[in-house]
This record gives structure tokens, sequence and C-alpha cells, in this order.
């Protein structure tokens, strides 16, 4: 009888330790997501394992299905890179969202993708929403999730939860570079009968009313600023769009070429018409004609 006790006793150590062991050896490769707000009731932790994302036992995503979502690639050359993960769970006519934003920051410009996801009632979640990186080009990229649209990251300072969303980055530049970047936003509402967020700009007409104000004054000064020169792009382009420069033969580096300054016009008038009513986002902005 002892001998069969021991043989037991053994056994369920043996068996502690094994437990023991894959629980350490998942923990080790689990980890936190950079910041977790969860305005739902629920309980259950939410964990990044193996470049998967968990709500409970539940998988949300994985690397496979969304990448952008787990780590940067910068080029096919290059190692990816880690992200911070912002994930949010929240409620929309009476349906769970999982929404997980992730941001890469390189000091001199940043990037973000986000993914939001539906509770289905097989426990499984469905991808409604994806603003992937190759979506946002530009520098200074931000996926901002408030119900404000304000000019700060809401995962840090809202205490409520968002009903919009607003993606913010530049479509191009003028010669002085940084200081004359083409800034956009574009901004999205949740829909109650696609039950997804939709392109809301033309809802936003005071916003556009703002940033129409800036491409003015670029139109206005960017020539006057770069070489002395009164008039305006606007007034330039149809007569030097064929030139290299579109302000003067004798501007120095950094000027303004004709592609730099169709773009600008070309974003002016997006955003004319959004004021007007129509709906335009960032990625159609190239295909607005100016002439």
């Amino acid at each position: 009888m002892n001998k069969y006790r021991w043989i037991a006793v053994i056994l369920f150590f043996t068996l502690v330790l094994t437990l023991i062991y894959v629980y350490k050896k998942d923990k080790r490769n689990c980890l936190n997501p950079f910041e977790v707000k969860d305005f739902t009731s629920g309980k259950e932790r939410v964990m990044i394992c193996d470049k998967t994302l968990y709500k409970g036992s539940v998988k949300v995503v994985d690397n496979k299905e969304y990448p952008d979502l787990f780590q940067f690639l910068l080029n096919k050359d290059s190692k990816p890179n880690e992200v911070k993960q912002y994930v949010r769970i929240f409620e929309k006519d009476k349906t769970e969202l999982v929404s997980v934003k992730s941001t890469i920051d390189y000091g001199s410009w940043n990037s973000s993708a986000i993914g939001i996801y539906r509770k289905e009632k097989s426990n499984t979640y469905t991808l409604i929403f994806k603003k992937a990186f190759k979506d946002n080009p530009g520098r200074w990229i931000n996926i901002e999730f408030g119900e404000d649209f304000s000019n700060r990251d809401p995962y840090f300072y809202l205490n409520y939860q968002g009903s919009g969303i607003s993606i913010s980055r530049d479509i191009g530049y003028l010669g002085c570079y940084g200081a004359c970047r083409l800034l956009w936003w574009d901004y999205y509402d949740w829909d109650p009968v696609k039950k997804t967020f939709v392109l809301a700009n033309n809802k936003n007409p005071e916003a556009f009313k703002k940033l129409l104000e800036n491409y003015k004054q670029l139109d206005k000064n960017a020539c006057l600023d770069e070489s002395s020169v009164t008039d305006s792009i606007s007034e330039l382009y149809p007569i030097r769009k064929d030139k290299e420069k579109i302000c003067s033969d004798d501007a120095t580096a950094p000027f303004t070429t004709a592609a730099q300054a169709e773009m600008l016009l070309k974003g002016k008038k997006a955003i004319e018409l959004i004021i007007g009513g129509e709906n335009i986002s960032m990625s159609d902005v190239g295909k607005v004609k100016i002439n």
C-alpha cells in the first residue's frame, strides 16, 4: 500500500511541476498592452501572448490576421520593430467592441494603425474598421479615438468611451519642409445602421474652415517667403506648372516643386468641397480636379 502511495505522491508532484512549468512558459510569452481601458462590466484580463491579443481566454486578433497591430516594418529589408498597443473595450448598440491602436514613434515622425473588432454571439470577434500603416502615409500620423476629436490622446486623458475617430497626418509639404506641411484630418462617426465607423468629414465644416485658412496662408505666402515673389501659388501654377520650381527660376533649395504646388491646390479645393457638403477623405484628395 505504501508503494502505491509513494507512486501517487510522485505522480501528483510531477503533475504540479508540469503545470507550473507550462504556466511559467506561457507567462514568459505573454505581456500587457501598453494601455487598456475597459468601459464595460467585463473583468477578463487583456493579454498579448505570442503576438495574439486575448480578452480572457478568447482570441481577438493575431499577428497573421493583422500584422500592423503587433509590429512595424519600415521596409522589406528592415527588422520589424515592436509597437505600443492601446486597447479600448466599449459598447455600441448593446454590442461589445474592442479597439486596438498600435503606434510606432521614431522621434522625428510617428505612425499609427487601428483595428476595431465586434464581439459576436459565437464568442468570436469580427473586424469592422481598419486603418493599416500603409493607409496613412506621411509624417506625425495620429489616430485619436474620442468624443470631441480634441488634440490630445484620449487613451491617456479621456475617462469616457469615445463616439468617433479622427485620423491626422500631412498629405504633402512645400519647399520649406517642416513648417510648410499640408495637414489633414479625417473624421469618422458611428453608423448605427451599418454598425461601424463611417467617414464624416462633411459633418465637421467648422474644423475644415480652420484648416482652409492654413492652406490659404500657404498659398499666399509660400513664394513670398521662398523667393520674394508676391504672386500666390494659385496665380503661378497655371503658367509655371511645367517648370521645376513653381515660384521662380531663381529660387534656391529648398524650393517648392510643381507637384507640391499641385497637392496644395488639390487639398485647398477638397476642403472647399467638404465645406460645401461633399464627403472627401485624405486618400481621395489626389483625385480632385483643379483645372
